[in-house]
């Protein structure tokens, strides 16, 4: 399993917006959203002894690897059929 951190986070306050940019970017097809809007990464009363909520978030990492790596394959496929 590779681990890896957000490259981004989506910041705000209540009713600033957060949920309409983070509908935006997931319909963006080389972005991979959580499935969960909020992973509660960073909250304070669900940190593990592993890290800022490392085990509830990998699995979301994990999703976003194997979603990445069948993009690629495809659209390398898809190159290859129009030489």
């Amino acid at each position: 399993m590779q681990n890896s951190l957000p490259t981004f986070l989506i910041v705000g306050a209540a009713r600033s917006g957060t949920t309409s940019i983070y509908h935006w970017l997931s319909q963006h097809p080389d972005i991979y959203m959580s499935p969960v809007k909020e992973t509660n990464y960073f909250t304070r009363d669900l940190i593990g002894r592993e890290g800022p909520g490392d085990r509830e978030f990998i699995p979301f990492i994990d999703r976003a690897i194997i979603k990445s790596l069948i993009e690629k394959k495809n659209s390398i496929f898809f190159d290859y059929l129009l030489y």
